[in-house]
């Protein structure tokens, strides 16, 4: 065993003395390609690397659908547009509602200022004058309320449209134009199939 071990070392000496040797004359090279012996055919194939699935977040009717089994998302992501018909007449109330408090509050910026004068020239009371602010206050206090509500109902629009990653290709359509779904159902499964697969295989030697 030990014969054995000795005749190791000495074929591994000079072989290491041979590598310096290499390196040494020619720093700047590291590895030479040379032409392949044979040529080889590698056939690959797409896979999702990930799929999402798309869950309606609303319930209503569907009136578009915008791609079909294969079909890439477009750019915008949409896959599926719900019915937005009440919402969008909830959002007008709303905006008219906040111009009616705008007027008000305006109106009776005015009267608070013109109050103030008369208070300030002990020609009038100052309880109007307290009466008048404070209905300025709510009229703004009512004003910022539907300002964020008016967010909230342009968020719900939003989650009409039924959206997903870019560009990325519908797998599963579960849903046609005309259909009702409810809050929480899949309406298509899309994946990414962008990671182009091969297969590749080194013998042993």
């Amino acid at each position: 065993m030990r014969f054995v071990s000795l005749l190791i070392l000495a074929l591994l000496i000079p072989a290491h003395t041979l590598a310096q040797d290499d390196i040494l004359a020619d720093q700047d090279t590291i590895a030479v390609a040379r032409p392949a012996t044979r040529a080889i055919t590698l056939t690959g194939f797409t896979r999702a690397s990930r799929s999402v699935t798309l869950v309606s977040e609303v319930s209503g009717r569907v009136l578009e659908v915008l791609a079909d089994v294969g079909d890439p998302l477009p750019e915008d992501g949409v896959f599926a547009a719900i019915d937005d018909t009440f919402v969008r007449l909830e959002l007008a109330s709303n905006q008219a509602e906040q111009s009616k408090l705008k007027s008000q509050a305006a109106y009776l910026s005015k009267e608070v200022g013109r109050w103030q004068d008369l208070v300030s020239q002990d020609s009038a009371a100052q309880s109007t004058l307290d009466e008048l602010q404070q209905q300025l206050d709510q009229a703004r206090l009512s004003l910022a309320s539907l300002r964020v509500e008016e967010e909230t109902i342009a968020e719900r629009l939003k989650r009409h449209q039924v959206q997903g990653p870019t560009g990325h290709l519908v797998m599963t359509r579960l849903v046609e134009p005309g259909d009702w779904v409810a809050v929480g159902q899949a309406l298509a499964t899309v994946g990414d199939f962008t990671t182009l697969e091969a297969p590749f295989a080194l013998s042993p030697e």
